[in-house]
C-alpha cells in the first residue's frame, strides 16, 4: 500500500466529502420535487 502525505489525505477527504454532500443535496432536490406534487 502506497504512503500518503497528511495533505494527500486532507485532500482526499474534502473531496470524498464534497461529492458526498452533492449527491445528497441532489437527492434530496430530486425526491422533494417528486413528493411535492
Amino acid at each position: 500500500m502506497s504512503e500518503f502525505t497528511a495533505e494527500q489525505l486532507v485532500a482526499v477527504h474534502a473531496f470524498l466529502v464534497a461529492g458526498h454532500q452533492i449527491a445528497v443535496e441532489e437527492s434530496d432536490r430530486v425526491s422533494g420535487a417528486r413528493w411535492c406534487r
